[in-house]
């Protein structure tokens, strides 16, 4: 987007909510969503922020309204106030990049998505491609996953030469290094996701890369653990070790050991962590378009190569009502709420200016939504439910099941007028014979900097 010294802001029409904004959260706008002048400067108020996201969101129904321009531009402008409504009313907020982003023509990269995944090869031409790739979207400040298991192991045969392969612990070092030197200057650099699968030579190796060795400070790391490796653990057998260059066996490690010193480093340094690699195919509800190995930075969202996920969160605590004078979650209006900012994620997609073209046509394939959910702990306090209780567990479960259904009924909304995402045949949609927009639209992500501005 093209940089100007100067943009305009603009009250939202009279008649729409006040935003009620807590000291703590404004002073997180400050720093982080609201826009400023050349000075540096403060130019615009929360509601004004609101105003701008909420309009730049809502220009993208255009391209799906038939008519005439008046009657677009009445879509547009109803569009707008529901938006704007969502934002300032604190029932539901984007991820924390688009507040920025969404309608800045100062200097925004128009990347509205957090995360990516990339894949890597078994190649040091394709290595060295991904990696500049994963260097374009670490400067805008996107975060990048990987699964590294198609390299060879370290010391494995390179052109008939044996003992010179590098091995993925290498390239793991390495992308690190360079995504350090690119993000130099940056007030927030993007995060990474490394996952080796745990039948691969390196394991050992991968699960102790982190802790004393401080060399990965921008990765988090995961074991791509089987089916077949977690009977192996719970039946205490060994399991085999496979080279990806031949698929021959190269060595056997006793499975409960393996997942023993996963533990151990786990308590010590909160890595590796665990990434289910059946459970997560078996939930791919697009597997025709192929097998998701990796997820983004912080795990949430498990994604096929150059896939991004479109994450925002419905704010819960905003969301109770009382009835004879007892608390208890507004169902009707998270039903309102769930289905615009289902309207909104779909349409921030359309919005967004991606930074590969492989990955604008991978995210317009599947149109994945993460709708999620910040304050559950707070609405459990608020309806004097216990947090670690079984009626605890039972109600998250209610919400989630209420959220996911009614994002699905939106979607099949935006699907009758704007069609089914493209790769829908032969989905798990397809299937259900539920003709969707999107082929998800749920997500539970990190909240941080959300639960500070949702206060």
């Amino acid at each position: 987007m093209p940089r100007t010294k100067f943009q305009k802001v603009i009250n939202p029409p009279e008649g729409l909510s006040k935003p009620n904004i807590a000291t703590n959260s404004l002073e997180i706008m400050k720093k982080r969503h609201l826009l400023k002048n050349e000075k540096g400067e403060v130019m615009e108020s929360p509601e004004q922020m609101f105003w701008r996201v909420a309009t730049a969101m809502a220009k993208e129904d255009s391209k799906y309204v038939k008519g005439s321009e008046p009657r677009k531009k009445r879509v547009v402008g109803r569009t707008s106030n529901e938006f704007y409504e969502l934002l300032a009313e604190n029932r539901f907020l984007p991820g924390s990049r688009v507040l920025y982003e969404a309608g800045n023509n100062i200097d925004a990269t128009g990347q509205l998505s957090s995360c990516f995944v990339l894949p890597v090869e078994d190649s040091l031409e394709q290595i060295f491609d991904v990696m500049k790739e994963a260097a374009i979207v670490q400067k805008n400040n996107g975060g990048t996953g990987f699964n590294f298991s198609k390299i060879r192991p370290k010391g494995d045969v390179v052109g008939g030469t044996p003992n010179v392969a590098a091995g993925p612990i290498h390239f793991i070092k390495t992308f690190s290094q360079a995504f350090d030197q690119v993000l130099q200057g940056k007030k927030r650099g993007g995060g990474n996701m490394a996952i080796l699968n745990v039948n691969h030579p390196d394991i050992i190796d991968f699960i102790n890369l982190k802790g004393r060795d401080d060399s990965i400070r921008n990765f988090n790391i995961s074991v791509g653990v089987t089916d077949e490796f977690m009977n192996a653990v719970r039946n205490d057998t060994d399991f085999d070790l496979v080279n990806p260059r031949n698929n021959e066996v190269v060595n056997t490690l006793r499975a409960k050991e393996v997942f023993d010193l996963i533990c151990e480093k786990a308590w010590e340094c909160a890595d590796p962590g665990l990434f289910f690699l059946d459970t997560t195919q078996n939930a791919n509800p697009t597997k025709p378009l192929g097998i998701i190995d990796a997820t983004n930075p912080c795990g949430e969202e498990p994604l096929r190569a150059y896939e991004s996920c479109n994450l925002g969160s419905i704010v819960l605590t905003t969301h109770i009502t009382t009835k004879n004078g007892k608390k208890e979650i507004d169902w009707d209006l998270l039903k309102k709420s769930v289905h615009t900012a289902t309207h909104f994620l779909d349409n921030m997609i359309d919005l967004s200016k991606f930074p590969l073209k492989k990955i604008e046509d991978e995210v317009n394939m599947t149109r994945k939504l993460g709708l999620g959910v910040v304050g559950l702990g707070s609405l459990l306090f608020k309806l004097e439910i216990p947090y670690n209780s079984q009626k605890a567990v039972n109600f998250a479960k209610e919400i989630i099941a209420y959220i996911q259904e009614e994002a699905t009924v939106e979607s099949e909304r935006l699907a009758t007028e704007r069609g089914v995402f493209p790769g829908f045949e032969g989905s798990k949609w397809d299937e259900m014979g539920r003709e969707v927009r999107n082929a998800t639209m749920s997500s539970i992500a990190p909240t941080g900097t959300l639960s500070l501005v949702a206060n």
